[in-house]
């Protein structure tokens, strides 16, 4: 995991405000498996944070890497300031469950 892009801007508008952060992180991870059958499938987990809003994105995919289905959800604030910082979120996939995935 690493940030993209980080800006420091100031508030044009009022004077007092402090400076606000503006942070672009993207990361994305594929996992493939086979069942005994023989099908192959897999994963695609998306997390993108952008100014301060976040979702984490999981798609389940066939064997030539066509999308089967999707599964959006917002990230908690607590979420984005651990991704952010570097550190593990343990449970971040729990609630994204997906009918088309053994995962």
């Amino acid at each position: 995991m690493k940030i993209i892009a980080e800006k420091v801007r100031m508030s044009k508008t009022r004077k007092n405000r402090k400076n606000s952060r503006h942070v672009f992180y993207e990361s994305v991870t594929t996992n493939w498996s086979s069942t005994p059958k023989g099908r192959v499938h897999g994963t695609r987990n998306i997390v993108t944070i952008k100014n301060g809003k976040g979702q984490k994105i999981k798609q389940a995919l066939n064997a030539q890497a066509n999308v089967l289905e999707t599964q959006k959800r917002k990230l908690k604030p607590v979420e984005i300031k651990s991704i952010v910082g570097g550190k593990f979120v343990p449970g971040l996939w729990r609630n994204c469950t997906l009918k088309n995935c053994m995962n």
